[in-house]
């Protein structure tokens, strides 16, 4: 059994409710136990790390947000998930036995971000092969979709209602991961997750700001799906009053799919009951979901994109993950930061660098990979012409249209792909890049084409004791996915045709959206993600560390932020994460600053002709793992209120 540090605070029963405050004097330490596993807490509400600000709360930085373990160690979304994934590791688990662990009970403890109703990327290093995979069990459109599904007109049916769902990954990719690396029986990792359910889910600040941002929806007699779901997020005793901290969610119909789940494996989600009563209530909604897409559903193993920092060996997920445009904006800053001459020179380059890390992120998505496109270095080795058109199309051969030519839409990314990649083409860019000036027009940074804003996740890093490692991301795509909740499974669906880009829908600001992204009827590519999945050897191909984060568009630059920090400056991971943090994705053309940022480098951005705006949307929430010759420092992030258990 886990132990936390004792507090005089009676307040402090239920686990999730106690991961609401952070502070607790920097110099306690939990009570360690020989044989036992340490899980680091939050002994109840304090004002100096939560605060109500209107409607919402506002988490601050606590002392006592990492955990210093000597063996191994688990972060996530909260310190109850990261204790069930401890416990899989402290019961001879593996490391993917734990990620698995703790993203089955995030999907209920943070149910508004991921489920076993969405999908996942997951990068994973194998200590004893010594080698790096990765698993895209991202979701993906049913068959019966097509590239005009959405339209100018229709387009909000996108973002919620029974069309809005894409066909789920979550089980699969759970069930072929632990078909590969798994040590404990399938059943283990689901038994602390049921009870959570059977007990009900404590409501955190976290989890009660969420819920509010999409009370309207509820509430709209237009949007009659959302009532089982409604059913859930209202206070028992008040039928009009939204849950809130302390509040418990019972799940009593999702325990029981679990527990299905964990006696027939993924067989009986994807082909089985379980499958009948989701394409049953998914119809019900709206949606076009058949039994086939399910019995068709498909996982993917490639091999992780990689580049090296600092001497250092970075994996991270190819498309439709960010990976790649996560490994181009290191390698772009990776001299120019320690190079800076201050705080201001280096806020500008890294925002910069962001700016064009988001302008080539346009240029990819989820590509088919033929073996023909290793030879394809440049964009005109991709110019198909007029007399190889028809052929190549009835091959399955995907085109776009520019400068009165025919280009392989798929080597066109292929080439991008190698291109992000790249030391030289890094620096090509970093070339670009001025100390005191910046351009806010698109085609400066050859911007042609709209991305897709995705939304919501959560990220759990897992270090374990064999020296294996496993960053993965999971999400419903939008807070609360389609607000759609399967009456009779408690599933809920995710919203993931919304990442998908479509013809004629453009953005705010009226930039075309990628043909890269759109849906391939039948082809089971998924749409683009900022999911950057990443863990980080050092030269003897040991873990140093292991980072991913939840937040939408601002998951990528949220990851690089945490490896300046840590691997280029050399902060410690406590320091690394709870550094305020900025943000640039092109659309809008602002520099997004963190409450709490640094006000003389804000200052000095906007005098070299940087709009800045607040932080939009949603924030990103960090969890890593650092290795060093000292032992292993989980963090979580304050953000989120998350939490570390280890060994």
């Amino acid at each position: 059994m886990a132990r936390w540090q004792k507090s005089n605070s009676s307040w402090i029963v239920p686990i999730l409710s106690l991961v609401l405050a952070l502070a607790i004097p920097a110099t306690s330490n939990p009570i360690p136990e020989q044989d036992d596993h340490i899980c680091y807490k939050r002994p109840g509400p304090n004002p100096q790390v939560l605060e109500k600000e209107g409607d919402s709360y506002v988490m601050k930085p606590s002392s006592e947000t990492s955990g210093s373990y000597t063996k191994a160690a688990v972060a996530a979304s909260s310190v109850q998930c990261a204790d069930i994934g401890a416990k899989m590791l402290k019961k001879g688990g593996s490391a993917v036995d734990a990620a698995i662990a703790t993203l089955l009970c995030d999907g209920v403890v943070s149910l508004q971000g991921l489920g076993i109703g969405g999908g996942f990327l997951m990068t994973i290093w194998d200590a004893q092969e010594k080698k790096a995979y990765f698993l895209n069990a991202r979701e993906y459109a049913p068959a019966a979709a097509h590239e005009t599904i959405f339209t100018v007109a229709n387009k909000g049916e996108a973002f919620a209602g029974g069309k809005a769902i894409a066909v789920p990954g979550e089980i699969a990719g759970y069930w072929e991961a632990h078909q590969k690396f798994g040590k404990l029986p399938w059943a283990d990792l689901f038994e602390d997750t049921i009870k959570i359910c059977e007990e009900g889910s404590h409501v955190s600040a976290y989890v009660a700001n969420d819920v509010r941002k999409v009370k309207s929806y509820l509430n709209d007699s237009a949007y009659g799906f959302t009532k089982p779901l409604k059913d859930i997020l209202m206070k028992p005793n008040n039928a009009n009053e939204l849950v809130d901290i302390g509040d418990r969610i019972n799940r009593q119909k999702l325990a029981k799919t679990l527990r299905k789940i964990s006696q027939g494996g993924k067989e009986i989600f994807y082909n089985g009951s379980i499958a009948d009563d989701l394409v049953a209530d998914i119809k019900a909604a709206g949606g076009i979901i058949e039994k086939k897409d399910f019995q068709d559903y498909t996982v993917t193993w490639k091999t992780p994109v990689s580049t090296t920092i600092k001497g250092k060996t970075l994996y991270s997920a190819p498309t439709p993950g960010s990976g790649a445009v996560l490994a181009f904006i290191l390698n772009i800053l990776e001299d120019m930061i320690s190079e800076a001459p201050n705080k201001n020179v280096m806020y500008q380059r890294i925002a910069e660098a962001f700016k064009w890390g988001y302008a080539r992120r346009n240029d990819i998505g989820d590509f088919i990979e033929r073996d023909e496109y290793n030879s394809k270095t440049t964009k005109e080795d991709c110019e198909v012409q007029p007399s190889e058109e028809e052929n190549l199309k009835s091959n399955g051969y995907y085109f776009v249209k520019r400068d009165d030519k025919t280009w392989d839409k798929d080597c066109l990314m292929a080439v991008m792909l190698k291109k992000l990649l790249s030391k030289d083409y890094a620096r090509e860019i970093r070339a670009k890049i001025e100390d005191d000036k910046t351009y806010n027009n698109y085609s400066h940074y050859g911007v042609e084409y709209e991305g897709r804003m995705d939304r919501g996740t959560a990220h759990a890093s897992v270090y374990a004791e064999d020296g294996s490692a496993v960053s993965v991301t999971s999400t419903i795509n939008h807070i609360l996915g389609a607000l759609v909740l399967s009456e009779k499974t408690g599933i809920i669906l995710n919203n993931e045709m919304d990442d998908y880009s479509y013809p004629g829908i453009v953005n705010g600001f009226l930039v075309e959206p990628s043909e890269f992204n759109y849906v391939r009827q039948g082809s089971k590519l998924r749409p683009m993600s900022s999911m950057s999945p990443t863990i980080i050897l050092n030269e003897d191909q040991t873990v140093r560390l292991v980072i991913g984060s939840a937040g939408g568009t601002k998951i990528t630059t949220g990851v690089a932020q945490g490896i300046i920090n840590n691997i280029i400056l050399g902060e410690d991971i406590k320091t690394s994460l709870e550094k305020r943090r900025i943000h640039h994705n092109l659309w809008p053309m602002a520099v997004q600053i963190e409450p709490g940022f640094d006000t003389e480098v804000k200052e000095y951005l906007e005098s070299i002709g940087h709009n800045t705006t607040g932080w939009l949307v949603m924030t990103n929430t960090l969890a890593a793992v650092a290795v060093n010759k000292d032992g292993v420092t989980a963090s979580g992030d304050f953000r989120r209120q998350a939490g570390t258990c280890g060994l």
